[in-house]
């Protein structure tokens, strides 16, 4: 179970702070698979990274398999993280668009309740591929 609490991520970049992840927080349960879907620069990237142990994050906690992790985690933390966590990318086109498909530990699960045809044939394709790819 992955349980994503208030996480914010912020970047400095010169003397400007730009705050990147805003109070990210969701559940997933076993067994539950999420995309990631959205804009460039949207922090699809960044959240993953986060998650993986890849980037610092300011605020916030996330617990993976009754595992917690917070801001202040140490260095044996992220490595126990790394050792319990993947990222897989995947490049999809639908619809004229590039979709990028993000799976951390293979437990994210898409979660939207307004989607246009075009995100809903996309859904399609990145689920099907998902469930192949970890015979789920």
């Amino acid at each position: 179970m992955l349980k994503v609490n208030n996480l914010v991520k912020d970047y400095v970049i010169d003397s400007d702070t730009v705050r990147v992840l805003k109070g990210v927080s969701f559940d997933i349960k076993d067994g539950e698979i999420l995309g990631i879907i959205g804009r460039s620069g949207g922090g699809k990237s960044t959240i993953l990274k986060v998650l993986r142990g890849m980037e610092p994050f300011s605020e916030g906690s996330f617990e993976l398999d009754g595992f917690t992790v917070r801001p202040d985690a140490t260095h044996a933390d992220i490595t126990k993280l790394h050792k319990m966590t993947a990222i897989h990318l995947q490049r999809i086109s639908a619809c004229g668009q590039a979709l990028h498909m993000r799976a951390c530990c293979g437990v994210f699960m898409l979660r939207y309740a307004d989607l246009s045809n075009c995100q809903r044939k996309a859904h399609h394709i990145m689920m099907n591929y998902m469930r192949k790819a970890w015979n789920i």
